[in-house]
């Protein structure tokens, strides 16, 4: 089974999105507005970490681990009452420490139990408002909207495989019960069969 193109994004609509959102963020702040900023974080998190979209509303800034040579998650109430630790990228370090050094700057908390990522009025964000706010995402950076809020997940998988080819990491890093559900991404890309094919025959073949 194949997972369907349309469900993830490429590496290289990857950074057009996130460069769009940087760009938003950056205007924002001059403008003293919330929301971008708030966008920018929790959408790289979204597409480097993986969690569901009700996982990464839940967040709370006690569940954001900075300590040395550590960026990490935990997920307290995962899919079936589980709980995980999801790992970010150490480069995201210096960046999430300073999102939220502004959270406070803004007026927002950064107590332990205060909301990762929150909505309007302090309250943690729902599930319809992140998906409302992907939506903006990729039509302010001219990709197609047609992209599910799944497709941060599968995008995080789909990178996370092919940097790795450990289907077990994988699988740890998204929670799932069985490898089995993970093995999607072990067939995801056709276009690495075509690299491996050709890399084998390179210089064999006329």
């Amino acid at each position: 089974m194949a997972l369907d193109r349309t469900k993830y994004l490429r590496p290289e609509e990857v950074d057009v999105l996130l460069g769009s959102t940087e760009n938003a963020a950056i205007l924002a702040r001059a403008r003293g507005h919330r929301v971008p900023p708030r966008d920018h974080v929790m959408l790289t998190v979204a597409l480097t970490g993986g969690p569901r979209a009700s996982e990464l509303g839940n967040l709370e800034v006690r569940d954001l681990h900075l300590g040395r040579g550590t960026c990490q998650l935990s997920i307290r109430d995962g899919k079936g009452g589980k709980g995980r630790t999801v790992a970010l990228p150490l480069a995201l370090k210096p960046f999430l420490q300073d999102y939220l050094r502004w959270l406070e700057s803004v007026g927002l908390s950064a107590a332990p139990d205060a909301p990762l990522f929150p909505g309007r009025t302090g309250r943690p964000m729902t599930r319809f408002g992140i998906w409302r706010r992907w939506k903006a995402a990729l039509k302010a950076a001219g990709l197609p909207t047609d992209r599910p809020l799944h497709a941060t997940r599968h995008t995080a998988a789909v990178k996370l495989y092919r940097a790795t080819r450990d289907l077990r990491l994988v699988q740890k890093q998204l929670g799932h019960a069985s490898v089995t559900t993970t093995q999607i991404y072990a067939d995801v890309l056709p276009e690495d069969i075509q690299a491996g094919v050709d890399a084998a025959w390179k210089g064999s073949v006329a």
